[in-house]
């Protein structure tokens, strides 16, 4: 994600991806998006942290305007492999098996998890920057009844943070 296309404002942030990616096709790209603040722990709203985040990493940036950048000199733009370790590395720390989740997973669950909360497979799909509903239900919706990946994160983090 790249800050000139990262709106960052007080209760939410607006997110164009500009790359081309895996699943980008001629005259389909991912839509922008938003994430919503989460006023009700501002110890777990993403916002905040995003917030928190560039202040702390703005001296360090010079002229770099991806999002993540390394956290020891010389402060480059970070790989995708540096943050799936990343990911990784914060399920663990929240007890979650990393051998059997990983940084992957992350998106099965959570869209696994909108649509058991009812979302829509549509809404879904556009989230995902899916144009197949056959893609979801055949790689994405998994069954999450025994272990909500999600919440058990959510409630990892509170316990973590009190």
């Amino acid at each position: 994600m790249d800050l000139r296309y990262i709106q960052v404002l007080p209760d939410r942030l607006h997110i164009s991806i500009q790359q081309v990616l895996k699943t980008t096709k001629p005259g389909k790209h991912q839509a922008p998006f938003e994430i919503q603040s989460f006023p009700s722990n501002e110890c777990l709203c993403i916002v905040k942290r995003i917030h928190e985040y560039l202040s702390r990493t703005a001296a360090l940036r010079k002229t770099h305007t991806q999002l993540f950048i390394s956290f020891q000199s010389p402060f480059q733009p970070v790989s995708k492999d540096t943050i799936a370790r990343w990911v990784k590395e914060t399920l663990k720390l929240a007890g979650i098996d990393t051998g059997k989740f990983s940084a992957h997973s992350c998106r099965a669950a959570s869209t696994s998890a909108a649509h058991k909360a009812g979302l829509s497979l549509p809404e879904i799909m556009a989230a995902a920057g899916w144009s197949n509903a056959r893609t979801f239900a055949q790689y994405y919706c998994k069954t999450i009844d025994k272990y909500n990946f999600g919440q058990h994160i959510l409630v990892s983090s509170s316990t973590l943070t009190s």
